[in-house]
């Protein structure tokens, strides 16, 4: 099997299992390549593939998330690399482009799922700037409540890596008490 569609598998398997968009699948690899990566995939039925989205059985992502522990990658974690194509994916100023909602939509399970794969107190920064764009759309969208934990999350995690006197520790205590 191809080398390239196994880590692939692995990326996949870092996000929730359902809907992931093709969008954000790839970061700065060709998307041809990423394309027959999938389709690979799809043929051994380890991925349901459709034009927008890419689902992964819940049984085959456990047996993936626990291979890929057991066995971990060379470089960044597969973890680092789906939470960094996430972050490329987040369009900007999610609470105001209106355009953008459909997908930040349909990236929040995706964030939330990421930020499982690291131990507390261990989570990187990059995964504290996604949770912060998130709240701002729940916020957008009304949804307080919702909008409550990424922010949570991003204030906790960015005092924890930067350090209290951070100005981004500040803007995200900012945004928690908007």
């Amino acid at each position: 099997c191809d080398p390239g569609a196994v880590r692939l598998l692995q990326l996949i398997a870092c996000y929730a299992p359902d809907n992931i968009p093709r969008a954000i699948l790839g970061g700065a690899l060709a998307y041809d390549q990423v394309d027959e990566q999938l389709g690979l995939l799809a043929s051994y039925s380890m991925i349901t593939l459709t034009e927008d989205a890419v689902s992964i059985h819940r049984l085959v992502q456990a047996v993936v998330l626990a291979a890929a522990e057991i066995t971990p990658a060379d470089g960044d974690s597969p973890a680092d690399t789906a939470l960094s194509w996430l972050d490329q994916a987040l369009p900007p100023d999610p609470g105001g482009n209106v355009a953008a909602w459909p997908l930040l939509r349909a990236l929040v399970p995706h964030a939330s799922s990421i930020g499982s794969h690291y131990p507390d107190g261990a989570e990187p920064v990059q995964l504290a700037r996604v949770h912060n764009e998130i709240g701002l759309f729940h916020q957008s969208q009304g949804d307080y409540q919702q909008a409550l934990n990424p922010r949570e999350s991003a204030a906790r995690i960015y005092q924890t890596q930067l350090g209290p006197d951070h100005p981004d520790v500040a803007v995200a205590l900012g945004n928690l008490a908007g």
